[in-house]
């Protein structure tokens, strides 16, 4: 500040400005927020179809369904039932996954996915050093 105090009546302007400009920043983040709330909420109801009043729901199931995942005691016992969910073909070896060693059955993606019917992405975990 000099001594004749003007630095203060030059400043004061530019603080309200930056002030105004954080209040407004403030205001369309919320604003944002909230309709991403209200999109978030909306989507999870069910839709109605007009013709035959079936429900339809925003997220469709999709086409990969989940893996299952099954632990084995010994690396005999996995390999044998992932050969088994493939239909006695050989299965495939991931032995250094971060997530443990295991097997997947090479059995083709089945077109209606139920939870009984094995598919690629299942696995057949043994412990390490077995």
């Amino acid at each position: 500040m000099d001594p004749y105090g003007e630095f203060a009546f030059v400043a004061i302007p530019w603080i309200i400005e930056g002030a105004e400009w954080a209040y407004a920043g403030y205001r369309a983040y919320r604003a944002y927020k909230a309709a991403k709330t209200a999109y978030d909420i909306a989507k999870s109801f069910p839709v109605y179809d007009d013709a035959g009043g079936d429900v339809c729901y925003s997220k469709e199931r999709s086409p990969y369904p989940p893996a299952k995942r099954k632990r084995y005691p010994s690396k005999k016992e996995a390999r044998e039932a992932a050969q088994r969910a493939g239909k006695g073909k050989k299965p495939i070896h991931h032995p250094n996954s971060p997530d443990g060693p295991h097997y997947h059955p090479d059995a083709p993606m089945p077109k209606n996915p139920t939870p009984k019917v094995p598919n690629p992405h299942d696995h057949y975990y043994y412990p390490k050093g077995k």
